[in-house]
């Protein structure tokens, strides 16, 4: 598992998207499962046409502290770390 948490890293999370099209990314806003913007999704690194759109705001960002971007060539390795972090998935 790859994990990009700071702005500078987006070159670096973005060529793994590109050499990784058949993995996944687990896009959230926060670690913490009481925030009411929690967000936990888990894309299709290649395929997911969200992922490529232009970003706005925290939301889409592509790596911070409160935002990390977890990736994985397999889904049940990005599970694993939401249901140790106790996130919602």
């Amino acid at each position: 598992m790859r994990r990009f948490t700071v702005e500078r890293e987006a070159p670096d999370y973005l060529e793994w998207r590109k050499k990784n099209p058949l993995g996944f990314v687990l896009n959230i806003d926060t670690w913490s499962a009481t925030s009411p913007s929690t967000t936990n999704i888990i894309h299709d690194a290649g395929g997911c046409s969200s992922l490529n759109q232009s970003r706005t705001g925290n939301r889409e960002r592509h790596g911070t502290k409160e935002h990390p971007k977890l990736c994985s060539t397999d889904i049940r390795e990005l599970v694993k770390e939401m249901l140790r972090k106790g996130v919602v998935h």
